[in-house]
């Protein structure tokens, strides 16, 4: 029962970050969020559905299911380590001035 809630809490994580315009990001960074928080959706809800009974594998049927979230958990690691290693992870804040001056102005 922790795991789906687990994989909701990420999910919305994810969705946040995706949406979060007060730091920069590349476009096709919040595209991969958002793919990584449907991601575990879509895990979350297999985990409760498997919980409160509203869906009954049989043992082989179960065995695949879990063989097939162990390459959806790849997945996502796979796209939270190429966001790592581009940077787009931990963003840079967007300053909210655009004319901030850069030098100190000339003495008179």
């Amino acid at each position: 029962m922790i795991e789906p809630i687990t994989y909701f809490g990420a999910a919305i994580g994810f969705a946040a970050m995706a949406f979060c315009r007060s730091r920069s990001c590349a476009s096709w960074a919040r595209w991969v969020y958002l793919t990584v928080a449907g991601l575990f959706v879509f895990m979350a809800l297999c985990g409760f559905a498997l919980d409160f009974d509203y869906w009954d594998l049989s043992k082989h049927g179960r065995s695949v299911l879990e063989s097939y979230m162990q390459v959806i958990r790849g997945f996502i690691l796979g796209c939270v380590f190429v966001l790592i290693v581009s940077g787009n992870f931990a963003r840079k804040k967007v300053l909210k001035y655009d004319n901030v001056p850069t030098k100190s102005p000339e003495p008179i």
